[in-house]
């Protein structure tokens, strides 16, 4: 790989645009094991391996870019937001330090193992959360070092009220970007949470 990405990418020392970016933490569980959908964009010289993430395009809001470029660089359509709000906000400069941008990550769940990205240069890949292969970005494989427990936390929530497995809203269509939240009530057995589930129509 020509391209070293080190810390002089994460530290703002030019007065450049900035551009509003989002992208999303796909979790899923099998038996004990917890894994996180990494996407590999097949480059001619070499291959990118990092979290499905994109720019926020015209008349979007960042959880609806953070979607859209889930299901385009993963092909997963079956996606349970695990809280309304970003994980985290990552900022760095773009390719060629020509740009700054904000990426607000947000927190999914699914049930689904295999799928098919839209875009033909990218492949679907899982691996064990906490558990991670070289990624081109360290900031992302910083994320998600950082934050396992508190993502193993919050898919627990979940798996013990049920959730994942009756409550999931399938994304079938990207007809329209028209992303609604719908809000819930789910009553646990020892008290009553608001949880956040949504549909593309």
């Amino acid at each position: 790989m020509s391209l070293m990405i080190d810390s002089t990418w994460y530290t703002r020392v030019s007065d450049v645009p900035v551009r509003q970016t989002a992208g999303g933490i796909v979790i899923r569980q099998q038996n004990d094991q917890l894994s996180v959908a990494l996407t590999i964009e097949h480059e001619p010289e070499f291959d990118v391996i990092a979290l499905p993430k994109g720019e926020v395009e015209a008349g979007e809001s960042a959880l609806q870019a953070a979607v859209r470029e889930i299901r385009e660089e993963t092909g997963l359509r079956w996606l349970h937001l695990l809280q309304a709000e970003p994980l985290t906000i990552e900022e760095r400069y773009g390719f060629g330090k020509g740009v700054w941008l904000q990426w607000r990550w947000f927190l999914f769940a699914t049930e689904e193992v295999h799928s098919q990205p839209t875009e033909i240069n990218h492949t679907l890949m899982w691996t064990p959360l906490g558990s991670h292969p070289e990624m081109f970005w360290p900031g992302e494989r910083d994320i998600l070092r950082q934050q396992t427990d508190f993502i193993a936390h919050q898919l627990d929530i979940y798996t013990q009220n049920g959730l994942l497995r009756h409550e999931y809203r399938t994304i079938q269509t990207m007809k329209s970007m028209n992303l609604r939240l719908c809000a819930r009530t789910f009553r646990a057995t020892f008290n009553r949470k608001l949880k956040y589930v949504f549909t593309l129509v």
